[in-house]
């Protein structure tokens, strides 16, 4: 799972249109290695902002859409929103119950 940089829009290369229309984009990708399955989440900064919870809630969104018992290993870069020790790991242990 990775955050993609922020992405702005609309692009544009006009500076004074640059500055008064900004909108953050924000892209989270999960991709499964053994089935390369990829599920993209994509909101603006107006529905919500960069926050564990946002990102634990599209892991466990994820997750829940395999009902088949499985083990489960996930890895990601070190972006400190997306892996909050306590709002993660929270998360998991109860999606494991």
């Amino acid at each position: 799972m990775d955050l993609q940089s922020v992405l702005l829009c609309p692009r544009t290369n006009a500076s004074a249109l640059y500055y008064k229309t900004k909108l953050r984009i924000h892209n989270f990708t999960i991709y499964d290695l053994i089935t390369n399955d990829c599920a993209y989440y994509v909101w603006n900064e107006i529905d919500c902002d960069l926050t564990a919870n946002k990102f634990a809630t599209c892991v466990m969104d994820y997750l829940s859409l395999d009902l088949t018992p499985a083990e489960h290993i996930l890895y990601s870069d070190g972006c400190g929103y997306q892996n909050r020790k306590v709002t993660m790991s929270s998360a998991l242990s109860k999606f494991c119950y």
